[in-house]
C-alpha cells in the first residue's frame, strides 16, 4: 500500500531519462498516480519511444512505489497508538539501547521497520516488546471504559438499536419525546393531545414498541433489566438518579443527556409491569401503591406528634399490610413529606417534623446531596421546596452556622463530612496564623504555602479554621491580619501620601510610581478601601477631603435602601443619587459615577451593568442568567438577546445589559450573536 500523499508525486521528481519525459508529456503522465496506470501500447506508440526505454521507466517507477510502501498494520491502529514515544514503555535496557541506535523512536517507526529490530533484539526482546505493547492497549481499554463520553456513545448506541424498532420516522420520534432525550419529556396524554388521538391509543403503540423491542433485542434488554435489579438491591428498594453505579448502560444515559431521570424513565418504559417512575426515583411499587405508601407515612408521622423511629415506622407498616425497604421509607419521609431523618444516639434513625428554621433547612438540603453542593443550586432548590429566598440570606445562614463547611468559592458542604480533613488542615492552619502574627500585616494563605499550592478544597479548609481563630481578623478573600492590628505599613504609608497630595491624584500615575512588588496590593486598596473614594474614572481622593462623615454615610445608605424597596429590590444609580440630592446629603460634586462608588465600598449590593444596583440577597443577576437558560433549554437553539426577551418579556426592562450578563455565566457559551446551554 503506497501512502496517498506520495502518489501525488510529479512525475519530474523521478529522474526519468529523456524519451521517457517525453512521453509522459504526450500521454499527460504527470503524477506517480498517473505513472502506475500507463498503457504499454499507449508508451510504445510514441515516436522515439521502444522496449528499453518502457522497461526502464516501468523499473523507475516500481522502484519508487516499493520505497514508500506503508505497512498495512499502519493504516489499521490509531495515530494516538503510533505516536506513543518508545521511551515510555518499560523494555529491556538492551532493547531500548538497540532503539536508540536505529533511531527508532516511536511505535509508528517500531512497526515499520521490524525486519531491522528483530535480528538485533533477539526472540526475547520481541517477547518484551509485544508484552508491554499489550500492557499499554489494555490500559487504554481501561480508560476507555471509564470515560464519560464513551459512556454517552454507548447509550447513543444502545438508543440508536432500540430507535430502530420503530416502523417509521414517527415511531423514533414519539419514542424520543416519551422518553424527554433532547427534550422535555412527554406523559401520554401529551403525546395524544399533539396526535390528535386517545390515551388509550397511546398506550397500545407503548406495549407494542416494547414487545418488538424485547422481541428483537431481548438479550440487550435483559442486561439491562439486571442492572436495575442489582441497583434497586444495593440501595433496597429506591434508586435516583445520582446512585447509578459507573460503567452501565443507565450511567451511560445519565451521563450522555446530562439528565439523572432519563435512565429512570427508561427502565419504567421498557419494563412497565415491573419498574415505576416516581418525579425523582424508580422502585417496583406501582404509582397506586406508592400514593398510599405516603399517605400512610404522612399519617404515622403528623406534625403534632413527636419524633418516631424509622424502624417503629416501618413496623407500623408491616402491619398495615406493606413490606417496604428501609431506603424507601426514608426517601419518602424526606422527598414527598419534608420530614427529617436524623440520627439520634440512643434510639437511631428518628423521622421527625421539618425544622423550621433556615439553617436546618439548608442541613437538609445538602444532606440530600451526595457531595458539596453550590450556592446557587441551594438557592434553586430552597426556593422549590419552600417557596421564596435570596442568596445573601443563605449565604448568611451557611456562614453563620457551623454545620456548614466552604470547601470552594460559594460550594458548601456539612463540617461533619471533613472531620478528617480539618484535622489535618488544623496543624498547617497554626502554622500560618503563628507567621502571620509574628509578621503583622496583610497576608494571603494562597502565599504561605510551606512547600506546594494549596488544593482549593484545602485552602478553604484552612481559611475557616483561621476565620474561627480569635487571634485573626478575616479580610476576606482569603487574607488575614492580625486582630490587634489597626493598619497596615502599606495602608498607613498611602494615607501619609494621600495627606501630603491635598486632593485628588491620578490613579493610573499614582500605581505606576509603586514598587512593583505592591502595586496590585495598592491598586486594590485604592480601588476598594472604604478611606478613600474615586471621584472621576480615573482619579482617587481621601474620603476625609468630602462632607461624608461615619453617620452621613449611614444616612446616604438608608436611602439608597428605601429607593431599593421601592423600586421592587433594584433600582439605578441615578435614581439614588436624585433621593440623595433631595435629603440635602450631597451637593454639585456628588456626580453618579461618585454615587456609585460610595455605594460599592460602602453598601452590600449587588451592581449590573448599565448603572442598576440591586440588593445583594436579591441574586438578581443569577435570577436573569436563570430565566434565559430556561428559555433556551425549552426551545433547544441558541437565541439572541433580542429573541430571549420575545420569549421571556420579563428580560425587557435589562435589555441594555443582557448580552453583558450572558456573556459571563458560565453554562452559557456565544455563537455569534446567539447564545446556547454548553
Amino acid at each position: 500500500m503506497i501512502a496517498a500523499t506520495r502518489l501525488s508525486t510529479p512525475i519530474s521528481e523521478l529522474g526519468l531519462p529523456k524519451r521517457a519525459r517525453t512521453a509522459c508529456e504526450e500521454l499527460g503522465i504527470q503524477t506517480v498516480s498517473d505513472a502506475l496506470r500507463v498503457d504499454r501500447a499507449a508508451f510504445l506508440a510514441v515516436p522515439g519511444c521502444g522496449v528499453k526505454t518502457f522497461e526502464a521507466f516501468e523499473a523507475r517507477v516500481r522502484e519508487f512505489a516499493e520505497s514508500t510502501r506503508t505497512p498495512a498494520l499502519l493504516t489499521l491502529l490509531p495515530s494516538n497508538l503510533l505516536e506513543v514515544p518508545i521511551a515510555r514503555l518499560f523494555l529491556p535496557d538492551e532493547v531500548v539501547t538497540a532503539c536508540e541506535n536505529l533511531d527508532i523512536r516511536t511505535i509508528s517507526q517500531l512497526v515499520t521497520r521490524a525486519e531491522e529490530l528483530s535480528p538485533v533484539i533477539g526472540a526475547d526482546g520481541v517477547a518484551a516488546l509485544r508484552d508491554e505493547i499489550g500492557r499499554l492497549v489494555e490500559r487504554g481499554a481501561t480508560r476507555f471504559l471509564d470515560d464519560a463520553h464513551d459512556h454517552g456513545e454507548s447509550f447513543r448506541a444502545f438508543f440508536a438499536r432500540l430507535s430502530s424498532v420503530g416502523r417509521d420516522h414517527e415511531d423514533r420520534d414519539r419514542l424520543r419525546r416519551r422518553l424527554g432525550i433532547g427534550c422535555t419529556a412527554e406523559t401520554r396524554w401529551q403525546l395524544a393531545t399533539k396526535a390528535k388521538t386517545t390515551e388509550d391509543e397511546v398506550a397500545e403503540w407503548e406495549h407494542g414498541f416494547v414487545s418488538a423491542a424485547h422481541a428483537t433485542y431481548g438479550r440487550m434488554l435483559e442486561r439491562l433489566r439486571q442492572e436495575i435489579v442489582t441497583e434497586l438491591e444495593t440501595f433496597e428498594g429506591v434508586l435516583t438518579g445520582h446512585q447509578l453505579a459507573p460503567a452501565t448502560i443507565l450511567r451511560s444515559a445519565a451521563l450522555s443527556a446530562g439528565d439523572p431521570d432519563l435512565p429512570l424513565r427508561v427502565a419504567s418504559f421498557l419494563f412497565p409491569s415491573e419498574f415505576h417512575h416516581h418525579d425523582t426515583y424508580l422502585s417496583t411499587r406501582t404509582v397506586e401503591q406508592n400514593d398510599e405508601l405516603i399517605q400512610l407515612i404522612r399519617r404515622l408521622c403528623r406534625t403534632s406528634m413527636l419524633p418516631r423511629s424509622v424502624d417503629d415506622v416501618r413496623a407500623a407498616i408491616h402491619d398495615a399490610g406493606f413490606e417496604v425497604p428501609h431506603d424507601l421509607v426514608c426517601h419518602v419521609a424526606r422527598t414527598h413529606l419534608h420530614r427529617s431523618v436524623q440520627i439520634d444516639p440512643l434510639h437511631g434513625e428518628m423521622i421527625t417534623v421539618q425544622a423550621r428554621t433556615v439553617a436546618d433547612r439548608l442541613q437538609q438540603l445538602i444532606e440530600d446531596r451526595a457531595g458539596p453542593t453550590p450556592l446557587d443550586e441551594l438557592l434553586f432548590d430552597y426556593r422549590e421546596q419552600f417557596r421564596r429566598s435570596r442568596r445573601g440570606v443563605l449565604r448568611d445562614h451557611l456562614r453563620g452556622d457551623e454545620r456548614f463547611l466552604e470547601v470552594g468559592v460559594d460550594l458548601w458542604s456539612l463540617r461533619d463530612r471533613h472531620l478528617d480533613e480539618l484535622d489535618i488542615a488544623r496543624v498547617e492552619a497554626s502554622r500560618i496564623r503563628d507567621v502571620i502574627c509574628e509578621a503583622g500585616g496583610r497576608h494571603s494563605i494562597v502565599d504561605l504555602s510551606a512547600h506546594a499550592p494549596y488544593a482549593e478544597r484545602q485552602l478553604h479548609i484552612i481559611a475557616d479554621l483561621l476565620r474561627h481563630d480569635a487571634t485573626l481578623r478575616d479580610l476576606g478573600r482569603l487574607e488575614f491580619c492580625p486582630r490587634h492590628q489597626e493598619h497596615s505599613k502599606v495602608m498607613s504609608e498611602l494615607l501619609a501620601d494621600m495627606s501630603r497630595a491635598m486632593g485628588e491624584i491620578p490613579l493610573d500615575r499614582f500605581l505606576s510610581n509603586q514598587p512593583k512588588w505592591r502595586r496590585t496590593l495598592v491598586a486594590t486598596l485604592l480601588r476598594r478601601n472604604r478611606q478613600f473614594v474615586s471621584p472621576t474614572p480615573d482619579r482617587v481622593d481621601l474620603l476625609t477631603n468630602y462632607p461624608f462623615d461615619r453617620d452621613r454615610i449611614r444616612r446616604v445608605l438608608i436611602i439608597a435602601d428605601q429607593c431599593l424597596e421601592q423600586h421592587g429590590g433594584y433600582s439605578t444609580v441615578q435614581q439614588i443619587l436624585e433621593g440623595v440630592q433631595a435629603a440635602d446629603l450631597g451637593g454639585a460634586f456628588l456626580t453618579e459615577h461618585l454615587m456609585r462608588d460610595l455605594l460599592v465600598r460602602h453598601g452590600r449590593y449587588e451592581f449590573l451593568p448599565g448603572g442598576i444596583v440591586a440588593e445583594a440577597s436579591l441574586g438578581l443577576t443569577g435570577w436573569i442568567q436563570q430565566r434565559a437558560r430556561e428559555a433556551i433549554r425549552s426551545l433547544g437553539h441558541a437565541l439572541t438577546p433580542d429573541e430571549l426577551i420575545l420569549e421571556r418579556p420579563e428580560l425587557a426592562e435589562f435589555g441594555h445589559c443582557l448580552r453583558d450578563l450572558l456573556d459571563q455565566d458560565p453554562l452559557l457559551v456565544r455563537r455569534g450573536d446567539a447564545f446556547q446551554v454548553s
